[in-house]
């Protein structure tokens, strides 16, 4: 038996054709679902956090999703109505400002991955965590009023967002439990313009 290496050309070519009616089959099925709005592969999203100010004039801390280089759609995450810092000049606005740069910054470092509580100077914090790892670093999101149960706050975050609104960062009396962010962002609705 000799080797014809011409054959394998022969042989090659027929399996080349159909493998490009195949791709050009998929590649339309694809295209007709594109046209229909229905998309197989989530396109790469990205956040970013901003202080503004909601249509009711709050001072509120948005995540801005931004799909595949589209409009951003806002998503009210937290409304700052305490009073907690005004006699030192440290209103609702300024906290807005600090606590959004820092979901943003930590964001940037790939540690925004869950919220939970902490303590810092003896006071209660809430805070994030790059991992559910129990005394694990925690970093400051944002120090409580004296006298706020941290459990309660964070579970109103939680709670709020399975509903439709953005925590209010306000004064609550009342084992570790960790936020997913990524979750919670998902639950959270757009903001209606």
């Amino acid at each position: 038996m000799t080797n014809n290496p011409g054959n394998i050309k022969v042989k090659l070519i027929p399996v080349l054709v159909a493998l490009g009616a195949t791709i050009g089959a998929l590649a339309g099925i694809v295209a007709i679902l594109q046209f229909c709005g229905i998309t197989l592969i989530k396109p790469p999203q990205s956040v970013t956090f901003v202080c503004g100010v909601s249509r009711d004039g709050v001072p509120t801390t948005f995540a801005q999703e931004t799909t595949n280089g589209g409009i951003p759609k806002s998503k009210s995450v937290i409304r700052w109505v305490s009073d907690f810092g005004d006699k030192a000049n440290y209103t609702p606005q300024k906290r807005c400002e600090e606590v959004s740069n820092r979901f943003q910054d930590y964001s940037n470092q790939g540690l925004l991955n869950y919220i939970t509580t902490g303590k810092e100077n003896d006071l209660d914090t809430i805070c994030v965590a790059k991992d559910k790892e129990r005394g694990g670093p925690c970093r400051l999101l944002w120090t409580l009023k004296p006298g706020t149960n941290p459990k309660l706050v964070r579970h109103q975050l939680l709670s709020d967002h399975l509903g439709t609104d953005p925590l209010e960062e306000k004064s609550s009396n009342n084992s570790d439990i960790y936020i997913d962010v990524n979750k919670l962002l998902s639950k959270i609705p757009v903001d209606k313009n």
